[in-house]
C-alpha cells in the first residue's frame, strides 16, 4: 500500500487470547505487637505470644504487666491491688477467689484469644473490681466449612506434664456449630515457709506442697441465624479439676529469737485424699442488630459448682531429742454446692451525636457448704461438734445502667454513665446438733450508685487525651463469712468474718495516647478496706481472718511504648510506679499506718531469626511492695524466652519455650509485723519449665478465603 492509495479492505475481526488465572494468592504475615494499648485498656494477645502456648489462663496472667501472683493463698493482684474482677468472654464468674484459680487453670492457653486489662471501666460493667477488671477473651472460630485445631505439647522440671488442645467448627448456611476439648495432666511442687517471731518464741516452718490435680475442659455451642438481623445461641461449658494432693509442713519452735534451746518439734500433714470441682454453665443467648443504627442482646445462663475434698491431717509432736511425744490424727470432709442464675438485657441505638445504651440484669447465687471435722481415733472417727458446721449464703443483685457516649464536634467525645444495684444477702450459719455454737443469721439489704463519666480530646489521628471517673464495690467471697475456725495445721487456723463489709473504690485517671506511646496517672481512694490479716492466737498459734481494717490509697503512674525497629520486630516497654497508704485499725489499741512507693517493669520483644524460625523474649520485674495490710514483698521478677517454626504453609507450628529460665520467681519473699508479732516468710514454685507444643489447623473454606482477600493483613498495616 503506497501513501494516499485506497484499497477496501474486508472486515477485521480481532480475536482475544487470553490466559486465564485460575486464582492470584499473596502471602503476607502481620506481626502484631503481643501487648497493646489502647484507649482505658491493655491488651495482650495471647494467640500470637509464643511464650503462652502449652499453659493455661492462671500462667498466662503471670505475664502481664503489673500481675502479681499468690500460689498459697490463691490472689491475683493488679499494680499491689487484690480487688480484681474476672470476667470471661464479658462476663463474671460469681465464684469464690480459689475457684476462679482452679477454673483458671483449667483455661487451656490455646483457647484465650487475647486478654484485656481495664483500669476505669464504665457502667456498662458489672460494678465490682476496683482493682482493675481482667477480660479473657476465648476463641471463637467462624470460617466457612469444616475446620479444626490441635495443639499437643509436654513441659518438664521438677515433674512432667502434658497438655492436649483441640477445637473445631462447622459453619454453613445459617448454622455455625463448634466446640474444643482441652486438658492438662501433671503434677507441681511448691515450696514455702516462715521464720515466726512470737510472745518470745521462735517458729521455724517449712512446707513442701505437691499438687496433683488434673484439669479438663470442654465446650459445645451452636449459632444460628433466624433472619437477616436476628440470630441465637446455645452454648454449654465444662471445667473439671480432680486429683490428690499432700501438703507437709515441719515447724521447730525454739524458746527464744537466737535459737538457744529448742522446745519442741511439729511434723504437720495435709494429705488431700480426695479433691473434686466441677463447674457448669449453659447460656441461652439472642441477638437483634441493625448495623449502624441499634442492637437488642439477651442473655440467660445458668450455673452449677459442685465441689468436695477429703482430707487426712496428721500432728506429730517431738520433744527437743527427737523423740515421739504425742499423735493427733484428724480428718475433714468439705462439701460446697453453688447454682447461679443470670438473665440480662442491652439494648444501643445511635442517638443524635452518639449513642445510647442500657441495660438491665438479675443474677442469683445460692451456695451451701458443709464442713466435718473428725479426731481420727482407733475405734472410730468422732465428730468435733464445735468446729464442724453447714454454712449457707444467699446473693440476689438487681441492676440497671444507661450509659450515652457522644462526639462534641470533630476532636471531641465524651460519656456518662450511672448504674444502680440492688443487693440482698443471706448468710446462715447451722450448727451441728450438740455443738456450742448458736445459730446465726447475717441479712443485708442495700442499694449503690455507681456513676462514670469519661472525656477525650482528639487534636489529630496520632495523639489523644481522655479523663475518666468510676465508682466500684468489692463484695466479700462466700467463704469468707463463715464465722467456724478450720484448723490448717497445729498452729495455725482460719475463720471467716460473718460482718465483713463490702468496700468501695472512687478513682479518677489521665491518659495521654502518642501513636505507639501511652502514659497514664490515676488516683483512687478505698473505705472498709477489706483484707485478710494474720493475727496472734494464744501464745503459739494464729489465726488468718478477713477483716475491713479502714482506709486505701493509692496514686499510679504508667508508661507504655510499642515500637517496631525493623520488619517484623517488635518490642513492647511497659512501667508502673505506685505508691499505696494503708490506714488500719486492727481494734481500739492496735492502729497501724503502711505505706510505700513501688514499680513494676516489663519488656516483651519478637523478632525473626534464620530459617523462618521467630523468636520472644519477655522480661518482667517487680520491686519491693505492700501486699495485703501490713505484708512488705522483696523484690522478684523471671525471663521468659521461646522460638516458633511455622511450616505446611503456616498450618502447622513447633514452638519452643523455657519460662523462668533463671528461677528467679519468688511468689512469697516478704515480712510481716505488727506488735507482738514478726514473720519472714518465703514461697517458690515450679516457675521454670521447658515445654514444646505442636500445633497444626487444617479443614476450613476456599471459597471464604477467596472472599477475604489474602492481603488483608497486608493492609491492616496501613
Amino acid at each position: 500500500m503506497n501513501v494516499g492509495e485506497e484499497r477496501d479492505l474486508p472486515v477485521i475481526v480481532l480475536e482475544e487470547e487470553s490466559q486465564i488465572l485460575e486464582k492470584v494468592v499473596v502471602i503476607g504475615e502481620k506481626t502484631q505487637p503481643v501487648l497493646e494499648q489502647k484507649p482505658g485498656k491493655l491488651v495482650f494477645n495471647v494467640e500470637n505470644s509464643i511464650n503462652a502456648q502449652g499453659s493455661n489462663a492462671f500462667d498466662v496472667l503471670k505475664q502481664l504487666p503489673g500481675i502479681s501472683v499468690q500460689e498459697e493463698s490463691k490472689t491475683i493482684s493488679l499494680n499491689g491491688r487484690s480487688s480484681i474482677l474476672i470476667l470471661l468472654n464479658g462476663k463474671p464468674t460469681y465464684m469464690q477467689q480459689a475457684e476462679i484459680v482452679d477454673l483458671l487453670k483449667s483455661t487451656s492457653s490455646a483457647n484465650i484469644k487475647q486478654i484485656e486489662v481495664m483500669s476505669n471501666a464504665s457502667a456498662q460493667y458489672d460494678a465490682a473490681g476496683s482493682g482493675g477488671i481482667l477480660n479473657i477473651v476465648l476463641k471463637k472460630r467462624r470460617e466457612t466449612g469444616f475446620q479444626m485445631m490441635m495443639n499437643v505439647g509436654a513441659a518438664y522440671w521438677f515433674n512432667p506434664k502434658q497438655n492436649l488442645e483441640t477445637a473445631f467448627n462447622y459453619a454453613t448456611g445459617k448454622w455455625n456449630i463448634y466446640g474444643n476439648y482441652s486438658h492438662n495432666f501433671g503434677h507441681s511442687n511448691l515450696y514455702y515457709g516462715s521464720e515466726r517471731k512470737q510472745n518470745g518464741k521462735l517458729f521455724d516452718s517449712q512446707s513442701t506442697d505437691t499438687d496433683k490435680r488434673n484439669t479438663v475442659a470442654v465446650t459445645l455451642g451452636a449459632d444460628y441465624q433466624l433472619a437477616e438481623h436476628h440470630a441465637i445461641g446455645v452454648q454449654g461449658t465444662g471445667n473439671f479439676v480432680f486429683g490428690p494432693g499432700s501438703i507437709y509442713t515441719y515447724t521447730d519452735v525454739y524458746d527464744d529469737y537466737a535459737r538457744s534451746r529448742l522446745l519442741y518439734s511439729l511434723a504437720s500433714e495435709s494429705q488431700y485424699e480426695h479433691q473434686k470441682a466441677a463447674r457448669y454453665n449453659f447460656n441461652f443467648n439472642y441477638t437483634y442488630e441493625l448495623p449502624d443504627e441499634r442492637t437488642f442482646t439477651f442473655d440467660a445462663d445458668y450455673g452449677w459448682f459442685d465441689g468436695n475434698s477429703r482430707i487426712y491431717q496428721p500432728n506429730t509432736y517431738y520433744s527437743p531429742a527427737g523423740v515421739l511425744d504425742s499423735v493427733g490424727n484428724y480428718r475433714s470432709l468439705g462439701g460446697r454446692d453453688i447454682h447461679l442464675y443470670a438473665l440480662s438485657a442491652h439494648y444501643k441505638e445511635t442517638v443524635g451525636p452518639g449513642e445510647i445504651r442500657g441495660g438491665m440484669k438479675f443474677s442469683n447465687v445460692s451456695s451451701q457448704n458443709t464442713y466435718q471435722y473428725f479426731q481420727v481415733l482407733p475405734e472410730e472417727d468422732v465428730l468435733d461438734k464445735d468446729i464442724s458446721n453447714d454454712f449457707s449464703y444467699l446473693e440476689s443483685i438487681l441492676a440497671a445502667y444507661l450509659l450515652y457516649d457522644f462526639h462534641v464536634g470533630e476532636k471531641w467525645n465524651a460519656n456518662v454513665g450511672l448504674r444502680a444495684e440492688y443487693t440482698h444477702s443471706d448468710a446462715h450459719l447451722m450448727p451441728v446438733a450438740g455443738s456450742t455454737n448458736e445459730e446465726s443469721h447475717v441479712r443485708r439489704d442495700y442499694v449503690d450508685l455507681f456513676p462514670s463519666a469519661g472525656v477525650t480530646f482528639k487534636p489529630d489521628e496520632k495523639q489523644s487525651w481522655s479523663l475518666s471517673y468510676g465508682r466500684r464495690i468489692d463484695r466479700p467471697v462466700y467463704s469468707d463469712l463463715n464465722p467456724i475456725e478450720q484448723a490448717l495445721d497445729g498452729l495455725s487456723t482460719w475463720k471467716g468474718n460473718p460482718f465483713l463489709k463490702p468496700q468501695k473504690t472512687n478513682r479518677i485517671s489521665l491518659q495521654y495516647q502518642y501513636d505507639r506511646t501511652s502514659v497514664e496517672v490515676s488516683y483512687s481512694h478505698t473505705t472498709d478496706y477489706q483484707v485478710q490479716v494474720t493475727d496472734t492466737l494464744g501464745p503459739d498459734k494464729i489465726v488468718m481472718e478477713p477483716r475491713n481494717l479502714g482506709e486505701q490509697s493509692y496514686w499510679g503512674f504508667s508508661v507504655s511504648q510499642a515500637l517496631r525497629l525493623l520488619p517484623g520486630w517488635n518490642l513492647t516497654l511497659s512501667g508502673n510506679a505506685y505508691y499505696l497508704d494503708n490506714q488500719m485499725a486492727f481494734d481500739a489499741q492496735r492502729y497501724y499506718q503502711r505505706k510505700r512507693w513501688a514499680g513494676n517493669f516489663s519488656l516483651q520483644t519478637s523478632f525473626p531469626l534464620f530459617w523462618g524460625i521467630r523468636s520472644e523474649v519477655l522480661g518482667v520485674y517487680l520491686t519491693k511492695r505492700l501486699g495485703g495490710s501490713t505484708e512488705v514483698m522483696n523484690p522478684t521478677g523471671f525471663v521468659d524466652i521461646g522460638f516458633q517454626k511455622k511450616f505446611c504453609q503456616g498450618k502447622a507450628a513447633v514452638k519452643l519455650s523455657v519460662s523462668d529460665i533463671f528461677w528467679s520467681n519468688r511468689w512469697g519473699d516478704g515480712m510481716n509485723y505488727f506488735g507482738g508479732f514478726e514473720s519472714i516468710n518465703y514461697g517458690y514454685g515450679e516457675s521454670r519449665m521447658v515445654r514444646l507444643n505442636f500445633t497444626y489447623t487444617f479443614g476450613g473454606s476456599e471459597k471464604r478465603r477467596e472472599k477475604h482477600s489474602n492481603i488483608d493483613s497486608e493492609l491492616n498495616r496501613f
